[in-house]
């Protein structure tokens, strides 16, 4: 049952999200904006704040949320009100992640995360098509048109990169 000044379902993420990097915390559940809060300090030890943090409208993050952020050198970023494609682009992207990634992976500690994270965002953008963008990379890329085919592993062999050799 949730108690007053509590919500039931609470997303948090943390950025920036950029060619090198995707850096996320997701938190579900049933949690208050002092709960919430101490997640945001605990996902931020020893100094290493992101520049950004993308929220919702949510009571549970409280009247103070953006200028406490701030204090600690977080630009504390609400999505648009009635912008339901702000929240779906994020959320797909934690879904592809989750779907082609994270749910096939034994992951062992913060750096092996990390790691994977890196080498999953490099495929995701330079060389993962995408059908919104006709079959294309985020980056563009020029490609070989003739010649074998290669195919090289990514994530272990969880994915692969199919190329033409030139």
């Amino acid at each position: 049952m949730v108690g007053p000044g509590e919500t039931e379902k609470v997303t948090i993420n943390r950025g920036p999200v950029d060619l090198g990097q995707i850096d996320l915390l997701v938190q579900e559940g049933f949690y208050s904006n002092r709960r919430v809060w101490r997640q945001v300090i605990e996902a931020t030890p020893w100094g290493r704040t992101p520049r950004h943090l993308l929220r919702d409208h949510d009571a549970v993050y409280g009247r103070d949320f953006r200028a406490r952020a701030e204090r600690i050198g977080i630009e504390a970023i609400a999505t648009p009100v009635a912008s339901l494609r702000a929240n779906a682009v994020v959320e797909r992207l934690i879904r592809t992640l989750r779907r082609e990634c994270l749910d096939q992976l034994i992951i062992l500690d913060e750096q092996h995360l990390r790691s994977v994270l890196t080498e999953f965002v490099q495929y995701y953008n330079l060389e993962r098509p995408h059908r919104t963008l006709r079959r294309e990379t985020p980056v563009p890329a020029r490609r070989a048109v003739e010649g074998l085919v290669r195919s090289r592993p990514v994530l272990g062999g969880l994915r692969h990169v199919y190329e033409r050799v030139a």
